[in-house]
């Protein structure tokens, strides 16, 4: 005669399927609502994006002598870095922060920017000083708010309750 106290305590094959569905029952369920907290970054993501770009813009002007102009494209959703050269004329910065900038698909850019030759323009003069502006980067129920409220000052992003991060 064996005991019950002897037998091998497993779980079966059924227990385990029966908790594998669960699992996934659960992930299926929580599923769509993870992909729209990726979605609702974007607009976020973007504006940290275009203000990486503007710091290395102010640093690199001053570091080189020179003025960079930073022009956004609204209607197409992108930004561009261009130097000045010997000629005065703006032309493609060199290496990896001279390429066009995009949001995201479902992000849209809204500007209040100098305009030079009908776009608009931020300069990055060689004294350090910038034009001063204010961008909304909005997309899936998100406005970020970038802004530069003073030419000696850096684009931040304004925060909901008015202070910049």
């Amino acid at each position: 005669m064996t005991s019950r106290s002897k037998q091998s305590r497993a779980y079966t094959l059924l227990e385990l399927v029966l908790v594998l569905a669960i699992i996934a029952s659960t992930l299926a369920m929580v599923a769509p609502s993870l992909s729209g907290f990726a979605r609702g970054r974007r607009a976020e993501d973007a504006a940290r994006q275009f203000i990486a770009l503007t710091r290395w813009a102010r640093s690199q002007a001053a570091t080189d002598g020179v003025s960079y102009q930073l022009t956004v494209d609204p209607s197409l959703g992108q930004w561009k870095l261009n130097v000045q050269d010997d000629t005065d004329s703006f032309t493609d910065t060199p290496g990896p922060f001279g390429r066009v900038f995009s949001v995201p698909e479902g992000v849209e850019i809204q500007c209040e920017l100098p305009i030079v030759e009908g776009q608009q323009t931020i300069t990055f003069d060689a004294s350090g000083r910038c034009d001063t502006g204010t961008l909304h980067f909005v997309g899936f129920g998100s406005d970020v708010t970038v802004t530069c409220v003073a030419p000696i000052e850096v684009y931040r992003i304004l925060k909901d309750d008015g202070g910049q991060s």
